[in-house]
């Protein structure tokens, strides 16, 4: 919708039709804008292929989605999951002045779900967000022969501060309390104690939690449970010292928390593809490694 006094205008406007390689390699941009929104700027969708990522310059926004309403500030990232019903407008007082850019692939949508984007879409943004996204209009416009990697490449950089800016935050359906000191507090000393044998319900007690508080928090924190989380932590010393050190793998799997050798092998194939021992075969700068067992 247009006023007739003070008109929406498009600084930029940009169209992109990737290839199939790049739909199933890439995450890929297929529009991308700068614009100044009139006062009774709207836009109401039932549905629309892919996400749209709003970096409100300027003013302010509104949008309604799953019933909610939200407000977008100066400096502040909408995301909008296209697969849901959504109401987006600029605010009659102080219409918003946006760079957007609309992206899709897999990666993208299991970023949305584990971000809950449904229900939280507004994200503070980090120093840089801008710059990020008048590179993809740059790129647009320049055409490079790489641009399908290079705008994989911005799109990654956003999609990273925004997780790094949600996973900072907990609690709430609306993110705007900072991490429990509890929580924060379990997960260090999960990181320097991951060879103890801890229970959620010990975790829990540590953090000052209800079991269920306590895995709903660290799962918004982590993106992950928290024995998966400990289970991840000593994959990654095992893999250490199955490299860098002479150590038997039975040896290895007592270091890292296991008292059976064989559980302690069969999580490592479950994690990491292949036995201990091959591991260390691969990745051993030794050959001989490979009778070390």
């Amino acid at each position: 919708m247009k006023s007739e006094r003070n008109p929406t205008r498009y600084i930029a406007s940009h169209f992109h039709t990737p290839s199939e390689f790049v739909q199933s390699a890439f995450l890929y941009v297929v529009r991308a804008g700068h614009l100044k929104a009139a006062a009774d700027y709207r836009v109401d969708r039932p549905f629309c292929a892919g996400h749209d990522l709003i970096y409100c310059v300027e003013g302010r926004g509104h949008i309604r989605i799953e019933g909610r309403d939200h407000t977008v500030n100066e400096s502040d990232v909408l995301w909008i999951d296209g697969r849901s019903p959504h109401v987006h407008w600029a605010d009659g007082k102080d219409p918003w002045e946006v760079l957007w850019l609309r992206a899709d692939g897999y990666a993208l949508t299991r970023s949305a779900e584990a971000l809950n984007v449904a229900r939280q879409p507004v994200f503070a943004a980090a120093p840089g967000t801008a710059a990020n996204f008048n590179a993809v209009l740059r790129h647009l416009q320049m055409q490079p022969l790489a641009l399908d990697a290079l705008l994989h490449a911005e799109v990654s950089v956003l999609l990273s501060m925004l997780f790094q800016q949600r996973r900072s935050l907990q609690g709430d359906d609306t993110g705007n309390r900072g991490t429990d000191p509890g929580l924060k507090r379990v997960i260090e000393k999960m990181g320097i104690y991951y060879h103890k044998s801890w229970t959620v319900a010990a975790l829990a007690r540590e953090a000052g939690m209800s079991e269920p508080q306590f895995y709903k928090c660290f799962h918004l924190a982590t993106g992950s449970s928290p024995i998966s989380w400990l289970r991840r932590q000593r994959m990654n010393h095992a893999k250490r010292r199955l490299v860098e050190t002479t150590d038997s793998i039975k040896q290895i799997a007592v270091q890292v928390g296991y008292s059976d050798p064989l559980y302690f092998s069969r999580d490592f194939k479950l994690a990491c593809g292949v036995s201990p021992k091959h591991y260390r075969q691969q990745e051993s700068a030794d050959p001989a490694g490979s009778a070390r067992a």
